[in-house]
């Protein structure tokens, strides 16, 4: 994708428009369900077996700016 080629004086992204606010909800909601699906307490998808070593999800800002 074009954001991983050197810089283009001629580029006008300067910022995703996606808040440090808005981040920190996407992983907050995504860590509570995937609490729910790693407890086996998820529902909605039938009954899902409890998982053994689901790590929680971290941001990577960068991935914010290819959106």
């Amino acid at each position: 994708h074009s954001y991983c080629l050197p810089p283009n004086r001629n580029c006008k992204l300067l910022d995703s428009g996606v808040t440090d606010a808005d981040k920190d909800l996407v992983v907050r909601l995504h860590n509570e369900y995937r609490e729910k699906v790693a407890l086996g307490r998820e529902r909605h998808a039938g009954h899902l077996p409890s998982a053994a070593n689901m790590m929680e999800m971290v941001i990577m800002s960068e991935l914010f700016f290819l959106i």
